[in-house]
């Protein structure tokens, strides 16, 4: 059931209210999908068999497939550069230290919780990374406030507005 909102039949007198002649059908396949269905528990797993096949998209070839990745270091290993490295090659379309081909250009949200809005534009200038365009680049500092939680809402609307950017 829907909700309210929807022409979902609420209950079974709605049911067949919908449809009297065909409603002993619709109970039968509706029964049959109960049965068949797997538990709540196994829709949350996957077989090998059943996971996506298609190729695995590239953002950075030969470096940066999609999905999760991350970067660690002690400080002033370079965590920030190769970031900043990435971002621009992301945003720009070119290729990645000189050497890795961009495919295409790719928006990102750049969430960093170490530096202010001064120190941010600095870095990002002398990187050349596109900064007038919040279709293809966007950024929170610390001087915004506190760091937010990926799942924060407007951390979710974000990446729906920029159509899935790589999230920093």
């Amino acid at each position: 059931y829907g909700g309210k909102r929807s022409k979902d039949p609420k209950d079974i007198g709605d049911l067949y209210k919908a449809n009297p002649q065909g409603f002993l059908d619709k109970l039968a396949e509706l029964a049959h999908e109960a049965r068949v269905r797997p538990p709540k528990w196994r829709q949350a797993f996957r077989t090998p068999a059943e996971l996506d096949d298609r190729d695995v998209i590239q953002l950075i070839d030969g470096f940066l497939p999609e999905g999760n990745f991350g970067i660690g270091g002690l400080s002033g290993a370079g965590k920030t550069f190769l970031a900043l490295s990435i971002t621009k090659a992301l945003t720009t379309g070119r290729p990645f230290v000189g050497k890795f081909a961009v495919p295409e250009i790719t928006p990102v949200l750049y969430l960093s919780p170490e530096v202010g809005d001064r120190q941010f534009r600095k870095r990002a200038k002398a990187f050349g990374i596109p900064w007038d365009d919040d279709s293809i680049f966007l950024v929170r500092t610390l001087s915004q406030g506190a760091t937010l939680p990926l799942d924060n809402p407007f951390v979710l609307e974000t990446v729906r507005q920029l159509h899935k950017p790589v999230v920093i």
